[in-house]
């Protein structure tokens, strides 16, 4: 009898150890976080944004702006010429401001000033406009026009008026160059001397002109010269 009564002890001791094994696992799974304690499944905290304001940029623009229009010129008052052996009738250096600003006329092309082993056929083309001019006789009117720009800018006020148009990557902008004194730009100034050709790049006039009217215009004062035998055509 004694030996069945272990036996049933037994084997409820073993029932109350598997109660009691699960009874503990049940717990550890409902156990509610320990307050120090941060659950593997929450984000990490996000670092702090930095209050710092971004760097300003280095890049700067040819000229400030002064005086912008509805088209998008701007205009720049008391100009100098910049003396630079590079300058030439349509192209040239100007002051503005304590900055050097290299400019390029629209509408005209002055001849080239010098012979070099990159412009022979440009010469070429120039003189083939005023006449199958030679070489030399084609340099001889660039050094002309040059001379014609440079005394302009240097005895008389002007206001440079542009849109900062670059000229391919040449580092010039295109630019109109009217006189105060006048009201004449600089274009109409060098063809009327025969000292250009009518060739680059036209475009709208910061006044409201048209650029076929502005063309047809300086086409007039071409024949005018054509006709007085100035500068490329008298030769």
């Amino acid at each position: 009898m004694w030996k069945k009564r272990i036996k049933n002890l037994a084997w409820i001791s073993l029932i109350a150890l598997l109660v009691g094994i699960q009874i503990s696992e049940e717990f550890k799974k409902n156990r509610p976080p320990l307050p120090n304690s941060t659950p593997s499944s929450l984000p990490a905290p996000k670092a702090p944004s930095s209050s710092k304001p971004p760097s300003p940029s280095t890049t700067k623009t040819p000229q400030s702006p002064k005086s912008k229009s509805s088209t998008g010129f701007e205009t720049l008052s008391g100009c100098k010429l910049h003396e630079d052996r590079n300058n030439d009738g349509d192209s040239f250096k100007i002051l503005h401001q304590g900055q050097v600003i290299e400019l390029r006329l629209y509408f005209v092309d002055a001849p080239e000033k010098r012979l070099h082993q990159y412009n022979g056929e440009r010469i070429d083309h120039q003189g083939r406009y005023f006449g199958k001019l030679s070489r030399d006789q084609t340099i001889s009117i660039g050094l002309k026009a040059k001379a014609h720009t440079e005394r302009l800018l240097k005895s008389r006020p002007f206001r440079v008026i542009t849109r900062w148009q670059p000229v391919f990557e040449s580092g010039r902008f295109y630019a109109f160059i009217f006189f105060d004194d006048t009201g004449e730009e600089l274009s109409e100034s060098l063809t009327r001397e025969g000292l250009s050709r009518i060739y680059t790049e036209g475009t709208d006039l910061p006044d409201g002109r048209k650029k076929a009217d502005f063309e047809r215009h300086l086409k007039k004062l071409e024949a005018e010269a054509k006709k007085a035998k100035r500068g490329g055509w008298g030769l």
